[in-house]
């Protein structure tokens, strides 16, 4: 493993040593979306919203980096991941009250039916394969309506809340070569399945006071949460295969504001909000009692109170435009569920800032409309995945990008642009799989070097003026 290790950092981040599992995958998806609008007075209508899709997916996953067989979630794929979706939304718009209230309400119905077959992949962990079966099925329902009513001519409440029922179902099949089923916990078919319902309320409420049409403050408290779910791979320990759904309630103070007229303007968003997180679901990494491999696993690990600042900002000073942004935040742990490893660290960057400028050429319209920019993005150091690992720190960086674009070329509706991203080639991590201390080794995803491009566009219809 050392040699192999070595073998990597020789070669640098943009080449890999040979691998045990055979790096390949494709998404192939459609869908068909429609939505239908009926007045059904002056002041109602009904709206529906319908859509279906169909996904086909495979992926395979080196998880130790190296020719060796010690960590290969999914080495190989021969049947691929098959869903389809459908889903239908109808709504009742309106005003009421003499234009005072602005308001909406309906039904969301999604179902996700369980796959025709079970997938197969191949798993190796510590150089023990065995093939791998998967089938899920998902729906949610849910009932909704907001408003917005003008209390005063500068004053407005803005009230909404939804309720949401999910029920959520997944299988797992896996049996090793000799046929024999690999999961001690599983049945007779060596299959572990499990389901369950969840369901909550969530909500929005809020005032807005806008004393004129260039100043909007406001105060907003909103409620969201996300179902739990099931860890069926064959090697987790009983205790660990259900996690429950997780909730976050927030609030928020903001300003919008704007002054300036003629050639120059300027506007800014500025918010500074706490959030409230509760069964906060973690991914872990451990060692496994049936393979003493690493396993990955969802747990509600505890709760969290996350504050923060955003700030955003824009001057229009003739035909050059300047941004900037900037946001701060504290995520703190303030307690822990039973049966989490310990320590846990946030993943969320505590400072992010970017900035840019944009210069339209004075040019007549019978050339067209070229502009340039400038975008710089920089964010803080943080750490890749939650728990301790020497391989876990994920370092600041900042990325340039450049622009340039020739709209309505010559007058006629071609459009012509130039892209460069990460213009300085900035060496950076997007992500990762820290497993030194479970396996003695870890891997690290970096982001795209250098790309530059260049993009022609026609417009058709209405689209061309």
């Amino acid at each position: 493993m050392a040699a192999q290790v070595a073998a990597q950092d020789a070669l640098g981040i943009r080449r890999q040593v040979p691998l045990s599992a055979d790096m390949s995958g494709f998404l192939r998806r459609w869908s068909v979306t429609n939505t239908t609008s009926i007045d059904l007075s002056d002041s109602i209508t009904l709206r529906n919203i319908f859509a279906y899709s169909r996904s086909k997916y495979a992926q395979t996953i080196d998880g130790d980096g190296t020719i060796y067989p010690v960590f290969d979630p999914i080495q190989s794929q021969s049947i691929p991941y098959v869903t389809r979706q459908i889903s239908n939304e109808i709504q009742l718009q309106g005003t009421s009250f003499g234009g005072d209230l602005d308001w909406v309400a309906g039904f969301f119905y999604l179902n996700q039916p369980e796959e025709d077959n079970f997938t197969l992949h191949r798993n190796v962990t510590m150089g023990r394969p065995r093939d791998v079966g998967f089938k899920q099925f998902e729906s949610s329902r849910a009932v909704f309506a907001q408003g917005d009513f003008d209390i005063t001519s500068t004053l407005s409440l803005t009230a909404g809340a939804r309720y949401t029922w999910e029920t959520i179902g997944r299988k797992n099949k896996e049996t090793l070569l000799s046929g024999a089923c690999f999961s001690p916990f599983a049945g007779t078919d060596c299959t572990l399945a499990n389901s369950g319902d969840f369901q909550a309320p969530t909500w929005t409420i809020g005032l807005n006071f806008a004393p004129n049409r260039d100043t909007l403050l406001y105060v907003v408290s909103r409620r969201g949460f996300r179902s739990g779910g099931f860890n069926l791979a064959g090697d987790v320990p009983v205790a660990d295969q259900v996690f429950d759904k997780e909730t976050v309630t927030d609030l928020e103070f903001g300003a919008k504001l704007s002054f300036g007229s003629g050639d120059f303007r300027f506007t800014t968003n500025i918010a500074a909000y706490r959030q409230w997180y509760r069964d906060i679901q973690l991914q872990e990494t451990t060692t496994s009692p049936i393979t003493l491999g690493p396993v990955t696993v969802v747990k509600n690990a505890g709760e969290a109170q996350i504050d923060g600042i955003e700030i955003e900002a824009t001057a229009f000073i003739g035909d050059l435009t300047l941004n900037a942004q900037f946001a701060y935040t504290d995520f703190d742990y303030t307690k822990f569920s039973p049966g989490v490893i310990l320590p846990i660290y946030p993943t969320v960057p505590p400072y992010k800032f970017g900035v840019g400028a944009q210069y339209r050429l004075p040019l007549p319209s019978s050339i067209g409309d070229i502009s340039i920019s400038a975008n710089f993005d920089w964010q803080d150091k943080t750490r890749v995945v939650p728990y301790d690992d020497p391989f876990g720190l994920k370092d600041a960086y900042g990325l340039l990008t450049l622009g340039a674009s020739w709209r309505n070329v010559g007058g006629e509706p071609f459009d012509l642009s130039f892209f460069m991203t990460n213009a300085t080639n900035k060496e950076y991590v997007l992500g990762g799989l820290p497993l030194t201390n479970t396996l003695g080794v870890s891997t690290l995803t970096y982001g795209a070097p250098r790309m530059y491009g260049f993009r022609l566009g026609y417009r058709f219809g209405n689209e061309a003026y």
